[in-house]
């Protein structure tokens, strides 16, 4: 097993109460834990295993801790959050870092909508999955 990539100096953290950036870190640490062990050979069933494990199994209340510790303080975490799992996950999933960064942003985006009470607008888990796989194939944005 890989170390887990140092996020601890990372510019992103530098400006968050101590408590968000400590949350922050141990998200990474437990993503990275979750993403090693998995046994998922598609990439878009192993991020969709994610999103589902952080709204009800075990990533479900690191989430919500770190997402009610941000709303608390009225600070807008979902790109940091987004930057930091991308440097972990990249390290485990061998797929582009822009598909990562990308369903890792739409997926903390739809966590943040959860974990906030607002599921009636969220995706089923057919659209959830073809939007990610799209993702990683290229097909739903294009950039430049």
């Amino acid at each position: 097993m890989q170390s887990t990539p140092d996020i601890s100096n990372d510019r992103l953290l530098r400006g968050l109460p101590q408590n968000l950036s400590h949350a922050v870190k141990h998200l990474a640490r437990q993503t990275r834990a979750w993403f090693n062990k998995q046994k998922i050979a598609q990439a878009e069933d192993l991020f969709i295993q994610y999103y589902y494990e952080s709204r009800k199994g075990e990533l479900k209340s690191l989430y919500a801790a770190l997402l009610a510790q941000a709303a608390t303080e009225k600070i807008a975490i979902q790109s940091i959050v987004t930057e930091c799992l991308t440097t972990v996950v990249a390290a485990v999933v061998y797929i582009p870092k822009r598909a990562i960064r990308l369903t890792l942003g739409m997926l903390t985006y739809w966590l943040t909508q959860y974990h906030g009470g607002q599921h009636h607008g969220l995706p089923s888990s057919r659209d959830a999955r073809d939007l990610i796989a799209g993702i990683i194939r290229g097909e739903v944005i294009k950039l430049g």
